[in-house]
């Protein structure tokens, strides 16, 4: 089988992809080992006994920023969810749960299911160019060819080879891009609630002394999505659903009232990753399998959206001057834009991470007093405002 550009991972990043290529005329196929996915049933959400709720809702959303809405729109994917269950927020508070110091910024965003956007990009792409339920066993880039040997025999061949894969990416790892990573010593804890007031769709970010805590706002006024940084997560998981909704009223200041009800809880660890090279003759790599960054900040998928777009563009400009697509002089163009973004990014995330991390009073003191000296200074906001943008 031969193909111009092979995208290895089906996610959402590695869909827009295959969109963004196939729009520019650039034949490609992805493969993924995972189903196809499938437009997640939505259903009115029912609260059950004893603080528990079934949303209908997955737990895994995104808050996707206007750069990323505005590019899914160009090829027709953004048109598509609108209509159906989106949060929405215009502003976002973020505040010290262990202080008085906060910070409204006002700003705006789309809160959306993980699973959604990739139905939605898979619904808009022709059916011929993936392959699901399909594992690649060996890896080779020999010469001006990259191949792909898959479990069922069949060898793929192409002129680019992105890695859309993810964290664990395969292929960054057998490709031999070396990378920097450090585990956080917390991992996150999401899933949907059931507010006693409504959101008024404001995003909200506490930072409470075992780690930071967002409140998303979703299309009911009453639910949001929770992200939930912890150092305590295994004990946050083992309490009841009343105990852990009593546990987040009090993280959060009860600034929504009491979290009436919760949907199950799923946790996953929290690493910082970042290749120190995005591109080889050949190959690239865009999303998580490039960088990966607390989700304090909210921006991983935005990050994503931004190499897809950066990377077609280059792949869409070897097309038309005749030059192979897996130029390296093309790649580079594209590493070198898209990856000190995406570092200036990771350090802002973690160096706010760890500003927050100390219990010291001097430490306390003086991140309340900056946040309340940010939130007098409109004309840093506004430059904080558009970066979050995407812009």
């Amino acid at each position: 089988m031969k193909t111009q550009v092979a995208i290895v991972g089906g996610g959402m990043v590695g869909l827009c992809l295959a969109n963004a290529l196939l729009r520019n005329g650039v034949e490609c196929l992805l493969v993924d080992h995972a189903p196809a996915p499938v437009e997640p049933l939505t259903s009115a959400f029912e609260p059950g006994e004893q603080g528990t709720l079934s949303s209908g809702i997955s737990p895994r959303v995104s808050a996707i920023n206007p750069a990323s809405r505005d590019f899914l729109s160009s090829f027709n994917v953004w048109q598509q969810m609108a209509p159906k269950q989106l949060g929405t927020f215009s502003s976002m508070q973020i505040w010290d749960g262990d202080g008085a110091g906060s910070v409204e910024f006002e700003t705006e965003g789309l809160i959306v299911e993980n699973k959604r956007i990739e139905a939605a990009l898979w619904e808009n792409l022709p059916q011929k160019c993936a392959l699901w339920e399909t594992s690649v066993v060996d890896i080779s880039v020999e010469g001006g060819v990259r191949s792909l040997s898959l479990a069922d025999g069949r060898v793929i061949e192409c002129q680019l080879l992105v890695g859309a894969d993810g964290s664990s990416s395969r292929i960054r790892e057998a490709i031999g891009f070396r990378t920097f990573r450090r585990e956080f010593p917390q991992s996150a804890i999401v899933t949907t609630v059931l507010t006693e007031g409504v959101h008024d769709q404001v995003a909200r970010q506490c930072f409470t002394p075992n780690g930071p805590l967002a409140l998303l706002p979703l299309a009911n006024e009453k639910l949001c999505s929770v992200v939930w940084s912890s150092d305590i997560t295994d004990e946050l998981m083992s309490l009841s659903s009343d105990a852990f909704c009593s546990r987040l009223s009090m993280a959060l200041d009860s600034v929504l009232g009491p979290i009436r009800a919760c949907d199950e809880r799923f946790t996953f660890p929290l690493i910082q990753q970042h290749a120190l090279t995005y591109v080889k003759e050949g190959v690239a790599l865009v999303g998580d399998a490039a960088h990966s960054i607390h989700p304090l900040a909210g921006q991983g998928v935005n990050l994503g959206f931004a190499d897809v777009k950066r990377l077609a563009q280059e792949v869409a400009a070897a097309r038309l001057e005749g030059r192979p697509l897996g130029d390296l002089k093309g790649l580079r163009n594209y590493q070198i834009d898209r990856l000190p973004r995406n570092m200036l990014m990771a350090t802002a995330t973690e160096s706010l991470q760890r500003l927050f991390e100390p219990r010291h009073p001097v430490t306390h003191w003086l991140r309340n007093s900056g946040l309340r000296t940010l939130d007098r200074n409109e004309i840093v906001k506004s430059w904080m405002v558009r970066i979050a943008s995407g812009y």
